[in-house]
């Protein structure tokens, strides 16, 4: 049978796309495009309405089509309404993968919850520089907001041999990089009794030859528990330096109501320390503005912290109810009101962008090159995860580098000897 798979969201879901790819090819079926596909697999995502709506909107094309579609992913666990709205379409909570073979020869909805979900070893690599391995599912949260943990439930830690034995197969067959991902990192370990620093200790210890690990996302209540051994890790010069702590607000009251568990003071010391270990490291985080209790205040203080910690990345969302959470009960601010803030904290948050950059003109040293660009352009990482635009480089490729311009979102650079 041939196959067509598309993938929504975050690098964990892209990881489970890999794994049903990699059982699609055992059994034989092929991946084609869309146009050529007897199946399509949807790998949906349910943090923000816009992208359900993208979601809907594709689903309802592909019923016209008559087509034989799998819908996997958060979604299907946020909206179980789905089910009988596509009653000729399969179902299956993401962390049945392993389900997939079945689930495109007839209609199985199976959408509940594993304990103890199986970890799928996979062969397949959208990008073959790239292994994205998942090393737990859920998470430990209350966030008012988030509608994940209905999909992906309290949090479950792959055990840390079957995560070597990904992580070895990976380099072993050509991957440079190598991303640790869950729904939250830091917490990777509590319910099995290890964490995170013990996992990349494991993995640099048992896992040989050429490679850069790029840790993923991780809240700031677990990150302040391991930040200590974390550091000593990241000295390691397989570790690419680069910190993804979500704040998603300025105001102390806000993240109060969040239930986000962690203080905007918090925040800035992990942020200190981690630059006085790496001032050059690439730091992530993510803001919510709108948030319904959000007042004038408040999101002046998000606006202010932007400004004072200077992230290199800033991903600005604005709030919107997700279904069966608590903040969807609550009043939500004028439209306006959003739209405007969102305006101004992107706007902030490409400044700070920008004022990072200009750090890195005249910089030398090597860069992994890891994605193909615009017409004869290539993309690559440093160590610090900067990603620099080349010319004249090859995919796959190791390079000597200078930093020669910047931007909001890039930096340009030159091969030399």
């Amino acid at each position: 049978m041939k196959f067509y798979i598309e993938t929504y969201g975050c690098s964990a879901n892209f990881a489970e796309s890999e794994m049903m790819v990699s059982l699609l090819l055992d059994e034989g079926h092929e991946l084609v495009d869309e146009a050529n596909a007897d199946v399509v697999i949807l790998n949906t995502c349910g943090v923000k309405d816009p992208t359900e709506q993208k979601i809907l909107f594709r689903l309802d094309s592909l019923k016209k089509k008559n087509k034989k579609v799998v819908v996997t992913g958060c979604l299907p666990l946020i909206r179980k309404d789905l089910v009988n709205k596509y009653p000729n379409f399969s179902f299956l909570s993401p962390d049945k993968e392993f389900m997939i073979n079945e689930a495109i020869k007839e209609r199985i909805v199976d959408l509940e919850i594993l304990q103890k979900p199986k970890f799928i070893h996979k062969h397949f690599r959208f990008n073959p520089l790239i292994e994205i391995i998942p090393i737990s599912l859920g998470c430990t949260g209350t966030c008012t907001y988030c509608a994940t943990k209905f999909a992906r439930g309290y949090i479950r830690s792959y055990p840390i041999s079957e995560i070597i034995k990904q992580a070895k197969f990976a380099v072993s067959t050509g991957a440079k990089e190598i991303w640790i991902t869950s729904q939250d990192t830091g917490a990777y370990g509590i319910d099995i009794g290890t964490s995170l620093p013990s996992l990349l200790r494991k993995i640099l210890n048992s896992v040989e030859g050429e490679y850069y690990i790029r840790v993923g996302m991780m809240n700031i209540d677990h990150a302040m528990r391991i930040f200590d051994n974390l550091m000593k890790i990241y000295e390691d010069p397989h570790i690419f330096k680069f910190l993804h702590l979500p704040v998603q607000s300025g105001s102390d009251d806000v993240l109060v109501h969040m239930h986000r568990n962690y203080s905007v003071e918090d925040f800035i010391n992990l942020v200190n320390q981690y630059r006085e270990h790496f001032p050059l490291s690439t730091l992530s985080t993510d803001m919510i503005v709108g948030y319904p209790t959000e007042t004038e205040k408040d999101f002046k203080m998000s606006v202010e912290l932007i400004k004072k910690v200077l992230p290199d990345v800033v991903n600005v969302s604005k709030f919107s109810p997700r279904p069966g959470t608590l903040a969807s009960k609550l009043k939500k601010l004028n439209t306006k009101i959003l739209k405007e803030r969102s305006k101004i904290l992107s706007e902030v948050g490409r400044s700070a962008s920008f004022e990072r950059n200009m750090l890195w003109k005249g910089w030398k040293g090597w860069v992994l090159v890891d994605e193909k660009g615009k017409n004869e352009e290539f993309k690559g990482r440093n160590e610090h995860y900067k990603q620099i635009i080349l010319k004249g480089a090859k995919f796959g490729k190791k390079y000597n580098v200078e930093i020669v311009d910047f931007g909001v979102s890039y930096l340009k650079g030159k091969i030399i000897n």
